[in-house]
């Protein structure tokens, strides 16, 4: 009799198992032969000419957004867990079509990476429990895939002339730290630059996320161009709290000591007592809530 694998079509598990063998087998010589002789300290040649005559490295950048769960008003920094991933083009890495459509590299150091960093940086650190958070994919066309997962403390200079109705920009500067844009052009990915979670965005205590946008541009640092995209967070001040806090309590009290006006004018001693005490009052709240 047939077994039902068989019937199936579904290859029975002593297949599966030589199949995936094959499969890790084929990728680790992919890896080898890919790896020899190749210079990680050398950038690959542009596919597409810049201002005519350049080919830099084109790194198409998109970000999925984990959490984004302190924004400090009064250092005027920013707490942000993210998936950052690029994408480029290096054609020492392209190999044969025989092979699976992608190879998975664990070690970054052994290929070409862009030296990415971030112009508001206070700190960051990547992940390595328990093993670092990062994942390379090569495809057979010799473009790569690069993300890792990183957490850091960003600078966002503020203005509080508005405040409390105030909305704030706090950018997410990302450049090369070497590179110019001769050499480096970094854009957002079309299909979805910026990924984010709202029901993760949204436990801000003072503030909420009314948009995010993405923009692109060139900087010029002692007459050296660099590329140079942003993450634009716009946070508008929520209301609520500033009415619990700040305008309930001290409307209470300018309440409570116009109380002092309607007392006998020869109950000097009760009306002075009113008028100084809430006065007191309002300057101890104050000096606690700021």
């Amino acid at each position: 009799y047939c077994s039902v694998a068989n019937i199936l079509g579904k290859p029975e598990d002593g297949d599966e198992i030589n199949v995936d063998e094959r499969r890790v087998t084929q990728e680790a010589e992919i890896i080898d032969t890919l790896l020899n002789g190749y210079n990680p300290k050398v950038r690959p040649i542009g596919n597409v000419l810049y201002e005519g005559f350049h080919r830099p490295v084109v790194i198409t950048v998109s970000m999925h957004i984990i959490s984004l769960k302190r924004v400090d008003d009064i250092k005027m920094e920013y707490d942000l867990q993210l998936f950052l991933r690029q994408k480029w083009r290096d054609d020492r890495l392209a190999y044969a079509k025989e092979g699976p459509d992608a190879v998975t590299l664990r070690d970054n150091q052994k290929i070409w990476t862009p030296d990415t960093f971030f112009g508001n940086e206070a700190e960051a650190h990547r992940h390595m429990l328990d093993q670092p958070n990062t994942l390379i994919h090569i495809h057979r066309d010799g473009s790569v895939f690069y993300s890792t997962r990183l957490s850091m403390t960003l600078f966002c200079p503020m203005d509080f002339v508005k405040l409390p109705f105030d909305t704030q920009r706090c950018n997410f500067i990302i450049e090369s730290y070497a590179y110019t844009e001769d050499d480096i052009v970094y854009i957002w990915d079309n299909e979805i630059a910026i990924k984010y979670d709202s029901n993760y965005m949204t436990s801000l205590p003072l503030f909420e996320i009314s948009n995010i946008t993405s923009e692109g541009k060139s900087v010029r640092v002692k007459e050296r161009t660099y590329s140079n995209i942003q993450a634009i967070f716009h946070l508008r001040r929520k209301l609520g709290y500033y009415f619990y806090h700040f305008y309930l309590p001290t409307t209470m009290l300018v309440i409570t000591s116009w109380t002092a006006f309607f007392l006998h004018p020869s109950k000097a001693t009760a009306r002075m007592f009113i008028g100084l005490g809430s006065l007191a009052l309002l300057t101890l709240f104050v000096s606690i809530s700021f």
